[in-house]
């Protein structure tokens, strides 16, 4: 079982680096305010490395495959707790979300909304520790690729 989670998650992390590229000119709520242009750039393929890098360390497990998923995991810590902390670019991404659609503020008050933000966040780092602390569990995956076969 461990095998269909590893590979099928590094499929997936194949998959988010090709969204990453997608989207490699959309802004990002950083510092302040939405960012664009060559940061916006320099983010999202920031992001397309680590994913990749734990793309590959999954699907074709190599001694350096923990350290990639451990590190990666850290560095989508680190940046996520800059957003759950930068509340003016968050401030930012929500007014930039909901243009048009004002009136969803009347339902529910925006610093409700990015009090859910700052929860999902949280939410989502912990699972992403949550998966980083199986793979150091399964961390035989990661040794003696040369003898397994794929």
């Amino acid at each position: 079982m461990a095998n269909f989670t590893m590979k099928s998650s590094g499929a997936l992390f194949l998959v988010s680096a090709a969204f990453e590229l997608v989207s490699i000119t959309s802004t990002v709520p950083l510092f302040g305010a939405l960012r664009g242009g060559g940061f916006a750039v320099v983010y999202h393929l920031a992001y397309v490395g680590v994913f990749v890098a734990m793309g590959v360390a999954l699907l074709r497990p190599r001694p350096w495959g923990l350290y990639a998923v451990l590190g990666g995991t850290a560095l989508y810590t680190l940046e996520r707790a800059l957003f759950a902390f930068d509340t003016p670019a968050r401030k930012a991404e929500l007014a930039h979300a909901l243009e048009g659609h004002e009136e969803v503020t009347s339902l529910l008050p925006a610093d409700a909304i990015l009090e859910v933000g700052t929860l999902t966040v949280f939410l989502v780092v912990v699972c992403w520790w949550g998966f980083a602390a199986y793979c150091a569990v399964k961390r035989e995956y990661f040794r003696g690729s040369a003898s397994r076969p794929g």
